[in-house]
């Protein structure tokens, strides 16, 4: 899995430390995670793909 995926899991165990937190925020991060980890499984396997953040 990509470092920055990871970096994303490790906030989510830290968040789930605590009693109270924004679980939006939780969420949030796993959805990078899923997102980052597909990107480079894609990136691995030479598939092509869209980058739609392009706020040009």
């Amino acid at each position: 899995m990509a470092g920055k995926a990871l970096a994303d899991l490790e906030t989510v165990n830290l968040l789930l430390q605590f009693a109270s937190f924004p679980r939006s925020v939780a969420a949030f991060h796993c959805q990078q995670a899923v997102e980052k980890s597909l990107k480079a499984f894609l990136v691995a396997h030479d598939v092509p793909f869209l980058f739609w953040h392009d706020l040009g």
